[in-house]
């Protein structure tokens, strides 16, 4: 477990579980705490704290919903929300740039690198996954519902989902 503990990335991590360095049980314990700690290193705490009590109230007050929410699936759900309205956000005032150095740049330049990153990391909190399961690839492929996400559209948000579940 030692071992497993001292990687900080899912991508080392399950290249240490593939090459048999670490358990499956090593990998499933130090995976789970690594994704719980990336997923929520943006939000602030406070932000995320009321968005959920509001979450919680919401769902108490509609009639035919959930109205025994606990307090943690009004986090996650909060959680969900937060993330998904900061990537838009990110997207947004990014994407267009982005998507210049991606179609125009060289494929190893650094503004390539950088603007590949950076939609990763937009990508990967629209979709609520860790950066490590959005491939460059994925992210070459889907441009154009990527493009449509940035202005919040659901159907492209769903198309992005349903494709990295492929």
């Amino acid at each position: 477990m030692a071992i497993a503990n001292s990687y900080t990335n899912l991508k080392d991590l399950k290249e240490a579980y593939d090459e048999g360095t670490i358990s499956a049980q090593a990998y499933n314990t130090v995976a789970m705490q690594l994704n719980e700690a990336n997923d929520t290193a943006d939000l602030d705490p406070e932000e995320w704290a009321d968005y959920a009590d509001y979450i919680q109230e919401a769902a108490d007050s509609m009639e035919d919903f959930n109205d025994n929410m606990s307090d943690e699936e009004a986090k996650i759900v909060a959680k969900g929300i937060m993330k998904m309205n900061d990537a838009i956000d990110d997207l947004a005032d990014n994407f267009d740039n982005w998507k210049d150095v991606l179609k125009k740049s060289t494929k190893g330049s650094e503004e390539y690198s950088k603007a590949l990153k950076g939609t990763q990391k937009a990508v990967s909190n629209l979709l609520d996954v860790s950066e490590d399961y959005v491939s460059d690839d994925f992210i070459v492929e889907h441009l154009d519902d990527i493009e449509k996400a940035a202005t919040g559209d659901a159907e492209a948000i769903d198309n992005l989902k349903a494709a990295l579940a492929d």
